[in-house]
């Protein structure tokens, strides 16, 4: 979805990509290394078990992939007023959010893969990565079970999908709010449970990565409500920083925080 009305200076932009990992066979895995920077194979060489490899891939594939599409398309849309655009990007009132996913396949990745978009990535003293060379660039990629999404802006941004998950409410007990715990347990049957575990957790993950101050950090300082769609901070400060979306692929929940 391209938004082609007149945005204001400080517009803040985002594209949320997403790529179903187990799609690489063992042949499309040889190819796609080959593409990967230096850097990305040694992530992949660094991973012990296929399914992790395989994220570890696909996450270095979208990437590229999504530089290349953000890239072209503010070439595309460099005459809109004060040269800014929001794309895939639904802002709905009430702090109701929600995000409209790019889903691409690994053979579409593969096919487009362009090296000419294989930014140099350096990480700030905190961990974070950025690009060397285009620091007005801002991303993030995040991999869970059989998938890999990454969001790309002009902006700070953090992204965290999760899936299947043992054990919740014992980490929801040692890890949330009273508050949190209790909505958690609320839930309706073991599904509802999870599901409402995840939301919050990759909030948490999402918003330490948007900060770049790690999951322990996210869990103490980031405290949520949720009442159905709309999702708040409790710290109302936060709450003026930055915005929040939240989507689901199947049993996966996806989680993107932005700095306003």
């Amino acid at each position: 979805m391209i938004n082609n009305k007149e945005t204001k200076k400080d517009a803040r932009v985002a594209l949320i990509f997403a790529v179903k990992s187990s799609g690489l066979t063992k042949d499309s895995s040889k190819m796609a290394c080959e593409l990967l920077t230096e850097q990305r194979k040694e992530k992949v060489d660094k991973k012990h078990f296929i399914g992790d490899k395989n994220n570890c891939i696909a996450a270095g594939l979208l990437l590229n992939y999504a530089v290349s599409y953000y890239v072209q398309l503010s070439k595309e849309n460099s005459d809109t007023k004060n040269n800014q655009v929001i794309v895939n990007d639904v802002m709905l009132d009430n702090g109701k959010q929600e995000i409209n996913i790019i889903y691409v396949t690994i053979d579409e990745l593969i096919n487009s893969y362009d090296k000419s978009y294989n930014y140099k990535i350096a990480n700030k003293e905190n961990g974070k990565p950025y690009f060397v060379e285009h620091r007005d660039i801002y991303f993030n990629l995040s991999h869970s079970g059989e998938y890999a999404v990454c969001v790309i802006g002009n902006t700070e941004n953090g992204i965290d999908i999760e899936g299947k998950r043992e054990n919740v409410l014992k980490t929801a007990r040692r890890f949330f709010s009273e508050n949190e715990y209790n909505w958690v347990v609320e839930g309706v049957n073991d599904k509802d449970k999870l599901t409402r575990f995840l939301r919050l957790w990759t909030l948490k993950e999402s918003y330490s990565k948007v900060t770049g101050k790690g999951i322990a950090y996210g869990i103490k300082e980031a405290l949520f409500t949720i009442d159905g769609e709309r999702i708040n901070f409790l710290d109302v400060e936060k709450e003026k920083k930055y915005r929040i979306y939240q989507s689901f692929i199947n049993e996966y929940v996806i989680t993107v925080i932005l700095l306003l």
